[in-house]
């Protein structure tokens, strides 16, 4: 009852309920954005209709994106199969009809129709149709990953410039006019490029093999363009990674779970390699040593 009443018709607008009589899971996510709520989340089992009384007056699309697992979807007499890395742009007008039989995850964007027609030529003829697995269609998922698992925009101003980003991506995962493309790369692409980027370097700091030239190469840009993305950004990849070191020894040093490692393990988890330079670079950054950083957190 609260899965099909509370979470499924009062809250993301489907009739959800058990595809067959064996057990069901559903773990829904919704990362709520001024006039945007991305809805991501794991299921199995589960069968969502877009009833006729759950329909508004709204012409909006849908685009669904399969991040893992395999499910279907029908609408307007066609019925698609979607698995991992697949995304398929549905009608919010129109009745349909979506399940996964075995345990998957996917990402659902509503999207304005309007919106996306300032970028898209006819969104219409790319209905019901299994859109290419781009490098947009990627970043898309990592953007929307990172909005809702890393430091999420906190002012309006912000918020509305990610929400112009999903736009971007979705666009160009949709298929842009030139002009179309041309303003969704220069804000859009470019944001979750960078994202994408600085992602990376956290998941890889203690990796004493983290360089420019790895970020790019596991990112597919050629290293100069990693460059330029943090020029745009009035700071470079070096400078950017040492910071991001030193606010990983900073927290490490003050958590109280590693008060049993000493300094230089810390130094070394956090990617340093040289206990003298990172002592000497810890002080001018916080005016005080690791030991007295730790010492005073204790206190």
């Amino acid at each position: 009852m609260i899965l099909r009443e509370v979470i499924g018709r009062a809250t993301v607008k489907f009739d959800l309920g058990p595809l067959s009589d064996d057990p069901f899971r559903a773990d829904l996510v919704v990362q709520a954005l001024p006039g945007l709520a991305i809805v991501s989340g794991a299921s199995v089992n589960i069968r969502a209709a877009r009833t006729r009384d759950l329909l508004d007056d709204r012409d909006d699309l849908v685009l669904k994106v399969f991040t893992s697992g395999t499910g279907v979807a029908a609408q307007g007499g066609r019925e698609v199969t979607l698995r991992a890395g697949d995304a398929l742009l549905m009608s919010a007008a129109e009745t349909s009809m979506s399940a996964t039989s075995s345990p998957s995850c996917f990402i659902t964007i509503p999207l304005q129709r309007k919106a996306v027609a300032s970028l898209v030529s006819r969104p219409e003829d790319a209905l019901m149709r299994l859109l290419p697995g781009t490098d947009a269609l990627r970043l898309l998922v990592n953007y929307v990953r990172q909005l809702q698992t890393g430091a999420r925009p906190t002012t309006y101003e912000l918020q509305r410039a990610a929400v112009t980003h999903v736009y971007d991506l979705a666009a160009l995962a949709i298929g842009a006019t030139n002009d179309g493309a041309a303003l969704a790369e220069s804000r859009g692409l470019r944001a979750a490029r960078l994202a994408a980027i600085k992602a990376d370097i956290s998941a890889h700091l203690c990796d004493p093999d983290l360089s420019l030239n790895a970020v790019a190469a596991r990112q597919r840009l050629p290293p100069r363009s990693v460059q330029r993305l943090f020029a745009d950004q009035d700071t470079s990849f070096s400078e950017f990674v040492l910071d991001a070191r030193l606010t990983s020894a900073h927290r490490l040093l003050t958590d109280r779970l590693w008060d049993e490692r000493n300094i230089s393990s810390i130094a070394f988890e956090a990617g340093f390699g040289d206990l003298s330079y990172f002592n000497r670079i810890f002080r001018r950054r916080y005016g005080a040593t690791p030991s007295e950083i730790r010492a005073a957190a204790r206190r």
